[in-house]
């Protein structure tokens, strides 16, 4: 039954895994150890804040508030850059609690409402991202003011 799960999740994240690693410099990886988990090396953590601090207050703003709804800075670096989509990001984000909905049933007024909540919180957040960073619009949006 796990096997499933872990599948799922391989397949998943591993291509947001291999994503993040090779457009960002990192070196993260997948594990199943809570006991000895991986570390996260100073090199990814300084690509992390080098992505970070490329960006604007405003935008910043944007993926702190995705980062927050979807749990996961990976998952808002892959949303605002479209590598992903609100829905996608949603269910990545969501993918452990979908699979106890498969098993033992899913309450439609509650779940599906969250899952609805999560992709809207997500689709807000990768347009005020990409309105707030994004000169082209910045500079019409200015120039109609």
């Amino acid at each position: 039954m796990f096997q499933n799960l872990e599948k799922q999740q391989n397949e998943k994240w591993g291509a947001i895994l291999k994503w993040a690693n090779d457009n960002h410099g990192l070196d993260l990886r997948a594990t199943n150890n809570l006991i000895d988990p991986p570390q996260v090396t100073d090199k990814c953590h300084e690509n992390v804040k080098r992505w970070l601090l490329s960006t604007n207050f405003w935008a910043l703003h944007g993926i702190n508030y995705g980062t927050e709804a979807g749990k996961s800075i990976l998952i808002m670096m892959a949303l605002v850059a479209g590598r992903i989509t609100a829905t996608e990001a949603a269910e990545l984000s969501r993918l452990e609690q979908m699979y106890q909905a498969k098993i033992w049933g899913n309450v439609e007024w509650s779940h599906d409402i969250e899952h609805q909540t999560l992709c809207s919180r997500l689709s807000a957040s990768a347009l005020f991202y990409y309105f707030t960073s994004n000169s082209d619009v910045t500079k019409k949006i200015s120039a109609n003011a």
